[in-house]
Formats: structure tokens, sequence, C-alpha cells
């Protein structure tokens, strides 16, 4: 069973059958604990945060990390044009999500030349975040899952900018997880780390490039 939900760092949590969804079959279980929180902060920053439509051009920033990689995925079935905005490096690895574009993010006279988009879906936060703000078009949206510095929106008044506040869903849950099993959508696990060793975790995450950690118990 699957579910997004708090206070689950313990070997045993008990939450509402409402919001669990099954986990398809042939998936592995500890690696699919990272989908819900993932899955629902990318799906949600896009539909709920960023307010995409159909057609619309929407640049997706930490395009190659999990919750970018989701907003991506939400992002590419709505039907939207998708840029990707991933560090210099990383700008061939970008074209393997299948996107319309993609744009060196730590390269300002990149995101210079970048024309303006209808919506933003932030996953970076910071300096980067404000600059990416100036490239949306008037009365566009820019929705984000990190921080945004102060002053930003006085940049541009008409763009509506919403923060993510990830929330249950569980058949959306469903829904990325079938699109995992059916080779849709790809959530790469950098590694795993039993939950006594949280903290280090933690550290490993906020120094960056550790990719997705799962915390395992001992019953897993």
């Amino acid at each position: 069973m699957l579910a997004l939900t708090d206070a689950t760092y313990a070997e045993l949590v008990a939450v509402e059958g409402s919001i669990l969804t099954h986990l398809p079959d042939g998936l592995d279980l500890v690696d699919s604990a990272a989908i819900p929180l993932v899955a629902l902060t990318g799906d949600q920053l896009v539909r709920l945060a960023a307010r995409a439509q159909p057609g619309q051009t929407l640049l997706v920033s930490g395009a190659l990390g999990g919750v970018g990689r989701a907003a991506v995925h939400a992002a590419k079935k709505l039907g939207l044009r998708v840029i990707a905005g991933v560090r210099a490096r990383q700008l061939a690895e970008a074209e393997e999500l299948g996107v319309a574009g993609s744009v060196a993010i730590d390269d300002d006279s990149a995101i210079a030349a970048l024309a303006l988009v209808d919506g933003v879906a932030d996953t970076v936060g910071g300096a980067t975040a404000a600059k990416l703000f100036g490239r949306v078009k008037d009365g566009g949206n820019f929705g984000y899952a990190s921080v945004l510095p102060e002053g930003t929106s006085g940049q541009n008044p008409t763009v509506t900018i919403t923060r993510v506040y990830t929330r249950p869903d569980a058949s959306k849950v469903r829904e990325f997880a079938d699109d995992i099993r059916d080779g849709k959508f790809r959530l790469p696990i950098g590694r795993r780390m039993p939950l006594s060793q949280a903290a280090e975790a933690h550290a490993l995450a906020q120094a960056g490039g550790s990719g997705k950690i799962v915390l395992v118990c001992r019953y897993a």
C-alpha cells in the first residue's frame, strides 16, 4: 500500500484508509516509498500552483530532480509545452525527458535569452527562482515548492505567485505508480539508508547531488 501522510519516520504508522492506494504488481515496495511525496508535489505544483493549462508553455526548474521529473511528467500529460530548467552540464541528460526544450538555469545569459513563458513550476528556489520569475508573461503564473526571495513579486505584479502545499491524493499516487510500472515515468533512487541514519540522509540531501534517498526500516 502507498500513501502520503505525516510523521512517517517510524517502523509502524497509522493512516486513514481513504488516502491509501494499492501498489501495482511488479514495483519494489521500498523504492516505491518515494512515489507519494515526489509525485504529488510535482503534480500539484503544475496543476494547482502554476495553474497550467493545455497548450501553454511551462518552465520546470530542477527538472532532473525527483519533484522536477514528476512536474515534467504531469505537465506533459496535461498537454503542455515543457521547457526543462537544468544546470548547463545536465542539458544533454535533459533531452531524455522528452521536453520541447531546455535552458541552463545556472547561466544568466541563457535565462535572459529565454522567450517568455506562460508559467514556471519552480523546485529550485533562491536567486535562480527570482531570475526565472522575470521570464513569465504578464498575467502568467509562478508556482514554487522551495523558497522565493522577498521582493520577487515586485518585478511584475501581474504574475500570480502560489506556493504548493502537498496534500494526499490516493488516485494520483496510483496513477504515477502505474506509469512507473508501464515505463512511462522514471523516478531514480540515489541510495537506500537505514532509518537510524535519518539525520545523515538529510545532510546528504541538503548538500545536493545524492539523488533521491529512501529510508529503510528493519522490516522492509
